[in-house]
């Protein structure tokens, strides 16, 4: 079944080996209310080419904390996140990250960061940087 035709009220029922097999395409076609209603798990499961392939809209449509335990839940494997998407991520999700999630972060992407953005960072994330 195409996720075109996945309602986003079945996107959480959905295997992480079905949402492991989607494309990069599959992922870019996929409506804000679909990203919305992925779990942290299936997030973790979308390979990394597939999370370069997020819009900024479908990035802001992510809810801060499954988006954050969604990385955390990767084991450890950097997601490919573009300077772009890190720009892109709203202050809501940037408060859920914690000093584990500095890992994820490279100096560009900070740099990258709007003040309103760096602002929102926990202090316990913002210590942790080197």
């Amino acid at each position: 079944m195409p996720i075109s035709a996945v309602t986003a009220t079945n996107i959480p029922s959905l295997s992480t080996g079905y949402i492991s097999s989607l494309t990069a395409a599959d992922v870019k076609s996929m409506t804000t209310a679909q990203v919305n209603a992925l779990t942290s798990v299936q997030i973790a499961a979308l390979p990394s080419a597939d999370i370069l392939a997020l819009s900024q809209a479908q990035l802001a449509a992510f809810t801060p904390k499954t988006f954050s335990d969604g990385l955390l839940t990767y084991g450890g494997t950097k997601p490919a996140l573009s300077v772009t998407q890190v720009n892109a991520l709203s202050t809501a999700v940037l408060n859920a990250f914690g000093t584990a999630h500095v890992a994820y972060f490279n100096n560009n992407d900070i740099k990258a960061l709007s003040n309103s953005q760096i602002g929102s960072l926990q202090s316990t994330f913002v210590s942790a940087l080197n």
